[in-house]
C-alpha cells in the first residue's frame, strides 16, 4: 500500500529538523542552538518543531542516537577492523571525534535528563559489548576482557575529549594494541 503524502512529508521534515539540529549543535554548541533557531534552519515555524520533538533534550538524544547508529553500522560493515585493535581504535577516534561537542554536552546534562542518562547507559553497554567481542576475537582471555574494555574505552574518550596530535593518537593506540594479553 502506498504511503500518503502527509506521512512522507512528516518523515522528510523530521529528517530535515535532525539535519539542521545536528549542524547547529556541532557548529555552535547545544546551548547556542535554540529550538527557534533549529526550526528556522529547518525551514519551519518555531512551534512546529514541537510536533516532532517534545523538547530540546529529546532532539539532542535523537541526534546522538542517529550519529551512534551511523557509526555502529559503519563499523560493523568493516569486519576486518575487529581483527586489528590498533586500526579499530584509530577508526573509532576518527569517527567519534566529530561528535565530541555533543558527547561533552551529553555528559553535562546527564543529571538533568533521565532520558539522556538512560541513553548514555545503553550507549556504554553497546559500545562495551562491541569492544568486548573484538577483544575476545583477538584472543584476550575472557577473565580480562572487561578490564581491557574499560581501559580501551577510557583511552578513546580521553583521546577524543582532549587535543592530541595524530602522531600521539597513533602512539597511544599502538601501545594499547601491543599491551593486550593474548591467550
Amino acid at each position: 500500500m502506498a504511503r500518503n503524502k502527509r506521512s512522507v512529508d512528516k518523515e522528510q521534515k523530521r529528517k530535515e529538523i535532525l539535519h539542521a539540529a545536528r549542524g547547529l549543535f556541532l557548529e555552535h554548541g547545544f546551548e547556542a542552538a535554540s529550538m527557534p533557531r533549529v526550526a528556522e534552519a529547518a525551514g519551519i515555524a518555531p512551534t512546529t518543531i514541537y510536533w516532532y520533538f517534545e523538547n530540546k533534550d529529546q532532539l539532542l538524544l535523537t541526534v546522538l542516537d542517529t550519529m551512534f547508529q551511523e557509526n555502529l553500522q559503519a563499523y560493523l560493515s568493516q569486519p576486518a577492523l575487529a581483527m586489528d585493535l590498533n586500526k579499530t581504535l584509530l577508526w573509532l577516534i576518527r569517527n567519534l571525534k566529530a561528535a565530541a561537542p555533543l558527547i561533552a554536552t551529553l555528559h553535562t546534562r546527564l543529571d538533568q535528563s533521565e532520558a539522556l542518562s538512560q541513553w548514555h547507559k545503553q550507549y556504554h553497554r553497546t559500545v562495551e559489548a562491541v569492544l568486548g567481542e573484538a577483544l575476545t576475537k583477538l584472543g584476550v582471555p575472557p577473565v580480562l576482557v572487561n578490564a581491557y574494555v574499560k581501559i580501551v574505552f577510557y583511552a578513546i574518550e580521553g583521546l577524543i575529549a582532549h587535543e592530541h596530535s595524530d602522531k600521539e593518537k597513533r602512539q597511544v593506540c599502538a601501545m594499547l594494541a601491543r599491551q593486550l594479553p593474548l591467550a
